[in-house]
């Protein structure tokens, strides 16, 4: 209760020290707008270049949008894999998996699917941290994409 009054106080001796600190926050605040909206413009030439130089990849942001260009992308690098891609939406965001039988190793699925990869989660901190790409803000994004790979018995004996 001491503090609040001595700091009221100190505010009312001197109300040009709080109008030079609400004057420079509020450069600060418009500096970081400007940033970013220059970063968001970035990003959205980037984008229309590559929705150029991608015509067979659906355009969008969501979810279904990266399941479905990650399907398109694994089909072609690999047209002899039957790959299952699903999504899940959930209250904390939504998620992408992809599982298949046999062939390709999960390395090579992970470099299609990791495109699309929204951040990553820090369990130490209890923190998911967000990345921004040109790539997944014109093909989609889910903020967890997991692959699995299933091995038949019949290509556990060929190897």
């Amino acid at each position: 209760m001491r503090t609040q009054k001595t700091n009221a106080a100190q505010n009312q001796i001197n109300p040009e020290l709080n109008d030079s600190i609400s004057q420079s926050q509020m450069r600060n605040a418009q500096q970081q707008h400007q940033e970013w909206e220059a970063k968001k413009a970035a990003l959205a030439v980037i984008s229309k270049a590559l929705q150029a130089a991608n015509p067979h990849l659906k355009a969008g942001q969501d979810c279904v949008t990266a399941a479905k260009n990650i399907r398109i992308e694994l089909k072609k690098a690999f047209p002899q894999i039957k790959f299952s891609v699903t999504t899940s939406k959930f209250a904390g965001g939504n998620s992408v998996r992809v599982g298949w039988t046999d062939g390709v190793t999960v390395e090579g699925v992970d470099q299609i699917a990791n495109k699309y990869k929204g951040g990553s989660f820090d369990g130490s901190d209890d923190l998911y941290t967000y990345k921004d790409s040109a790539w997944m803000e014109a093909f989609g994004s889910a903020k967890y994409i997991s692959t699995s790979r299933e091995c038949s018995p019949a290509f556990i004996t060929e190897t």
